[in-house]
């Protein structure tokens, strides 16, 4: 009769599993044989510097593509070695502390507000001038906007950021925007407060915030437009129940090529899904015509129905939103494109929320002049 094992003691391994495991170990070695042949012959041109900035990974990933046709075992070997010795990914991701990730946009300046590469010539004071004239747009229709400035998450969860730190030139980066805003009477509230007093407001593997914080937002922004005469209190109607819970794995965990060691990298997050409704029938005929209140303008913050921004927008003003806002086009052309189609033209809203993440913005120029028309400006 079998024995069973001692107390403490682990399992033996069927054949099989052992040897799967023991093929994969081999493929593993191979790879990361190769790995430490391409790293030897460019030895010279790296320093202590280079592994803590990522170069080290880029230049062994390039390598590889050169000189092995296991590529892909070697990428994972790599992958694991360096997330496990060095807590790094590729590049486009930071790791944090906890299992945290971050975006490394959110450590570096675009020159534009345009999502367009081919708009790189543009800095703040040009962004600012573009966020005017969306202004001045819906001024003229007599349409009132309202922008949701979305502070970075390596701002909100600094204490989380490890050993990285975000740029001194970035660290004024959120209030320069909201008070050039404001000093043009464009209505900016400040959304750290209830971004950073709520409780998981980001999620920890994705760029993007949680459901949670999308709701804390969409509140402050209710609050502000109540007080600033944006908007008036209404009879409630809307209900948000909550649906359902998954695992969820951002995007951020596709820059840790870990392969089957998948489970050594941060844990996926779990994301809580809601829907929010009316409780009214609606009272429209055919021929009535569609009243909008609301109108969404924005990026995958506002686009992606996970988040449930536009449902949270719904509860808190108790009115329909009707969402325009778009995924990887950045905050700029969403809008654009909103204000020349049917849709704004033909039955213009009462107020426009145009949310803008902070990672999309130029700092402000050295000299600290955010002049209107600046020359140059397209």
């Amino acid at each position: 009769m079998t024995q069973p094992p001692r107390p403490g003691s682990t399992p033996p391994l069927p054949k099989v599993a052992r040897a799967v495991l023991v093929s994969v170990l081999v493929c593993c070695l191979i790879g990361l044989g190769t790995s430490v042949v391409a790293l030897w012959q460019q030895r010279a041109t790296f320093n202590l510097d280079s592994v803590w900035q990522g170069e080290l990974t880029t230049t062994v990933d390039a390598l590889l593509d050169e000189h092995t046709p296991l590529r892909s075992f070697a990428v994972t070997t790599w992958g694991i070695t360096d997330y496990l010795l060095f807590r790094q990914g590729r590049d486009g991701v930071l790791v944090g502390e906890d299992g945290w990730l971050f975006s490394d946009e959110e450590f570096i300046s675009p020159t534009s507000l345009k999502a367009d590469a081919t708009q790189n010539h543009l800095g703040f004071t040009c962004a600012l001038e573009e966020v005017v004239r969306v202004a001045d747009t819906l001024t003229a229709a007599d349409v009132q906007l309202l922008i949701a400035l979305l502070p970075a998450k390596a701002r909100v969860y600094n204490h989380q950021l490890g050993r990285y730190n975000v740029p001194a030139t970035l660290t004024p980066r959120y209030e320069q925007w909201r008070q050039s805003l404001l000093a043009r009477n464009i209505p900016t509230p400040n959304l750290m407060t209830p971004l950073t007093t709520t409780s998981a407001s980001f999620l920890r593997t994705d760029t993007h915030w949680t459901p949670t914080g999308a709701e804390a937002v969409a509140t402050a922004l209710y609050t502000y437009a109540l007080n600033e005469g944006l908007w008036q209190a209404p009879e409630p109607s809307y209900v948000t129940t909550q649906q359902d819970s998954r695992e969820y794995e951002g995007d951020l965990l596709a820059f840790l090529p870990l392969g089957i060691a998948r489970s050594l990298g941060p844990a996926p997050d779990t994301l809580t899904l809601y829907q929010t409704q009316s409780g009214e029938a609606s009272s429209l005929g055919l021929f009535d015509d569609l009243t909008v209140d609301i109108t969404l303008v924005g990026t995958s913050y506002s686009a992606n129905p996970a988040w449930h921004f536009e449902g949270w927008l719904e509860q808190a003003f108790q009115t329909d939103v009707v969402n325009v806002a778009a995924e990887g086009q950045g905050p700029l052309q969403p809008m654009l494109d909103y204000l020349t189609s049917s849709t704004f033209t033909e039955n213009p809203p009462q107020l426009v929320i145009w949310e803008i993440p902070e990672r999309y913005l130029p700092v402000q120029d050295p000299s600290g002049h955010a002049s209107i028309n600046p020359s140059g400006c397209p």
